[in-house]
């Protein structure tokens, strides 16, 4: 079982089937968590965010056990602040989804571009310093 943390546009089922095979899973077993973003910019950011990932109803337990990928807010402040809340909570960092528009068709779409394992691209930064 996934838990997909969507702090972002809905997903399309084409997308979650990108996401499955991905991870070599079925679609049935991806649990979607919708976390609407409305961020007042005259608020605290910090406990915007806080407030955001508590609705998720996670205990501490669940937090350190599920498998969690999450689609990041599109506002870059507000994924810094929500990738640093969530690895708090999480004790590593999740996966990310990166989403890009396909032009393609008469019709632009949005396309899983690729599974960012975050915990990865920190371990090779560590060892460019």
């Amino acid at each position: 079982m996934i838990y997909l943390l969507n702090f972002s546009h809905p997903f399309t089922r084409e997308q979650l089937a990108t996401i499955a095979d991905d991870y070599g899973i079925r679609i049935e077993d991806i649990t979607v968590i919708s976390c609407p973003v409305q961020i007042d910019m005259n608020v605290s950011l910090k406990s915007q965010v806080e407030a955001i990932i508590s609705k998720i109803g996670f205990s501490p337990d669940e937090w350190q056990t599920q498998h969690i990928i999450m689609n990041p807010p599109a506002l870059s402040n507000v994924a810094l602040v929500t990738v640093a809340e969530l690895h708090g909570r999480i004790g590593h960092y999740p996966h990310m989804i990166r989403i890009v528009a396909n032009h393609s068709g008469t019709i632009t779409t949005f396309d899983i571009a690729e599974i960012i394992n975050l915990d990865i691209v920190r371990a090779n930064g560590r060892v460019a310093r």
